[in-house]
């Protein structure tokens, strides 16, 4: 009588997961220590503890590796549903500039690097679409124009390259920004919500300005 052996192949799987996010973890630290727009394979495995072999065995070219990267801070901001409502954009936004409170280094590598803008941009269109969205029933009064002029200028309130200058050229903590910005978005909404909108006669640039 033949006796079949059954195999559990949850180990190996999970050490494969294991090595592979290790690799990611070490592409993300040389985006955060380098700031560099290309990265270094064999520092990457270093990194990780791996040979260059088992590193090309999880990530066949350096383009799976930047996705590797793209997955590593999917996994990050993932964490932040994406708003349905205006009262959803305003608790995504206070979910968000927690999240750049509490991982700066890796924010600011994806903004000041092209490894790290490459790997948040699908994520970054993704997000801007969910926002405008959750805007628009305060605009709703709005030529589409105007809508979306609003819808814009407040979702770029929220966004990383807005809290990256505001720390760094203004010297500003995340909470203290926050504060202030939320405050901002609090006037704005009520100001929407009273049909107080704002005046966008075609001469509204040019007035005052000397010929």
């Amino acid at each position: 009588m033949t006796i079949k052996r059954h195999y559990d192949n949850s180990k190996r799987e999970a050490k494969a997961e294991a090595t592979r996010q290790k690799i990611i973890d070490a592409l993300i630290q040389q985006l955060i220590e380098n700031n560099t727009p290309d990265f270094s394979v064999e520092e990457a495995a270093a990194t990780a503890g791996v040979t260059t072999r088992t590193l090309f065995r999880h990530f066949s070219n350096k383009e799976e590796m930047l996705a590797g990267v793209s997955e590593g801070i999917l996994k990050l901001t993932g964490k932040i549903k994406e708003p349905q409502t205006p009262a959803d954009f305003l608790q995504v936004f206070k979910n968000t500039y927690g999240l750049f409170q509490q991982h700066p280094d890796l924010i600011k590598a994806t903004l000041l690097s092209d490894l790290g803008r490459g790997a948040r941009s699908a994520l970054a269109e993704r997000r801007r679409k969910a926002n405008m969205s959750a805007l628009t029933p305060l605009v709703a009064s709005l030529q589409d124009e105007e809508a979306k002029a609003v819808q814009a200028v407040l979702c770029n309130l929220i966004t990383a390259e807005t809290w990256l200058n505001v720390t760094t050229n203004f010297n500003l903590n995340s909470n203290n920004a926050y504060v202030v910005i939320n405050w901002l978005l609090q006037l704005a909404f009520a100001a929407l919500q009273a049909g107080n909108y704002p005046d966008f006669q075609p001469s509204s640039l040019t007035d005052g300005v000397a010929n």
